[in-house]
C-alpha cells in the first residue's frame, strides 16, 4: 500500500488513472474528473493511500481528520480491502496528531451505515441534500482516534 501525504508528495500519473478507474467503478455518481483530483491534493493537508484494488482519501486540520473518499473495485469488495485501508489511514492519522476521524454517508446506504458503525463510527449530525445525484441527505459519522 502506497502513502503520499498531499500536497508535499503526489501519486503518479499511473496511480491517478488508476485511482480514476476504481473510483469510476465503485462510485459512478460521486466521481471527480482528474483536475479536481488534482487541485484537492494540491491544495489540501490529505494523506492518501493507494492499494491494488483500492483507495482512501482523508483530508486533515488542526487535529480532526476527514474521509473524503473510500473505494474498492467492485469485484474485491467485502474481502477486507476497505478495512485494511481505514485501519491504515485510522494509524497513519493518529500518529499525525487526529484525534478525531470524521465522514459522510448517504442515509439510505445501510450497508455502509452497518460497515462504519462496526469500525467505531457513530452519527453526530446530518446535513440536508449534501448529495446532489440523486439528491439526499448524508449522515455525519465520527470516530474517536
Amino acid at each position: 500500500m502506497r502513502k503520499i501525504f498531499a500536497p508535499a508528495s503526489l501519486p503518479t500519473e499511473a496511480e491517478l488513472n488508476r485511482l480514476l478507474a476504481i473510483e469510476r467503478e465503485a462510485l459512478p455518481g460521486e466521481r471527480w474528473e482528474k483536475p479536481l483530483w488534482q487541485a484537492f491534493l494540491l491544495q489540501r493537508a490529505c494523506l492518501l493511500l493507494i492499494a491494488s484494488k483500492g483507495f482512501a482519501l482523508f483530508a486533515q486540520n488542526a487535529g480532526e481528520a476527514e474521509l473524503i473518499k473510500i473505494a474498492v473495485s467492485p469485484q474485491y469488495q467485502r474481502q477486507g480491502w476497505g478495512s485494511a485501508l481505514m485501519s491504515q489511514g485510522v494509524e497513519l492519522l493518529r500518529q499525525q496528531g487526529a484525534n478525531k476521524l470524521f465522514l459522510e454517508v448517504r442515509a439510505s446506504n445501510g450497508q455502509a451505515k452497518a460497515w462504519y458503525e462496526g469500525l467505531g463510527f457513530f452519527q453526530v449530525g446530518l446535513r440536508r441534500d449534501y448529495y446532489q445525484q440523486p439528491r439526499e441527505d448524508a449522515l455525519v459519522y465520527q470516530k474517536e482516534l
